[in-house]
């Protein structure tokens, strides 16, 4: 039966890998993706290296008979990576996947049923809904994101379980009503709170996760999070965008 409403539904899904320096990895995900079965859904796979300088770029390269893969010119960040990808899409919907092995794209049916069973437009991956599906190497990564989400939602009053989630789907449509300008981590923060803001119905729901350490590649940094609390208040209550009312028509 999902597969069948994902048909009437979800037509295509463009899934967005923003790369950078991931040559051990790399490979293993995009196996992963491409292994993940949406029924008759189309998937499209849209890598984006940003600025690659191990390696990553000559696995890339093998490929582009399969996928599309942009080369950014230079090391700009996650959310320029992203918002670069997103223009390149054309599915009806878009999923975001981190290079490394940390969110598990089996996890992709259970962000497309909300969407499927018609009630949500948005659905968001959460770390915290299940803890035991979860593993953290550093306690202070955890605390320290709960925190800050926390924070976040104080300041904004969006409440959002896990807004720095790097597993969101969400319609295209929704990229012709809102505008996106970060970087760095902090998109997805501000990919959040504009959704929220444009009146589309989001749902959490729980997934894997399985954090890498710092030699491992983890990038993620502490002065990340005062860009994040930035990012946030900007998007919130200083950014500009083209809010229609009400809520939002399904894609």
């Amino acid at each position: 039966m999902i597969f069948i409403s994902l048909n009437l539904m979800i037509k295509k899904v463009s899934i967005i890998i923003p790369v950078f320096n991931e040559r051990k990895t790399i490979s293993q995900i995009i196996k992963a993706v491409e292994m993940v079965d949406l029924g008759p859904a189309e998937k499209e796979i849209i890598i984006v290296d940003d600025g690659s300088t191990d390696g990553t770029k000559e696995i890339l390269r093998g490929l582009e008979k399969r996928h599309r893969v942009i080369y950014q010119p230079k090391n700009i960040g996650k959310g320029a990576a992203l918002r670069r990808g997103f223009q390149e899409a054309s599915g009806d919907y878009i999923l975001n996947q981190d290079a490394d092995l940390e969110y598990d794209p089996v996890d992709y049916v259970l962000l497309t049923r909300p969407i499927v069973d018609g009630i949500a437009d948005v659905v968001f991956g959460s770390r915290h809904l299940d803890p035991a599906k979860n593993k953290y190497v550093y306690k202070r990564y955890l605390w320290g994101g709960l925190f800050l989400n926390f924070v976040v939602n104080a300041c904004t009053g969006i409440g959002i379980n896990d807004i720095f989630s790097g597993s969101k789907l969400f319609p295209r449509s929704a990229l012709e009503r809102i505008s996106l300008t970060s970087n760095g981590f902090e998109i997805e923060t501000e990919l959040a709170i504009k959704l929220v803001r444009a009146g589309y119905r989001i749902l959490e729901v729980p997934i894997s996760y399985k954090a890498r350490r710092i030699e491992e590649g983890k990038k993620i940094r502490p002065i990340d999070g005062i860009k994040i609390l930035k990012a946030a208040i900007r998007s919130r209550w200083f950014d500009p965008f083209d809010k229609t009312q009400g809520r939002p028509e399904q894609s």
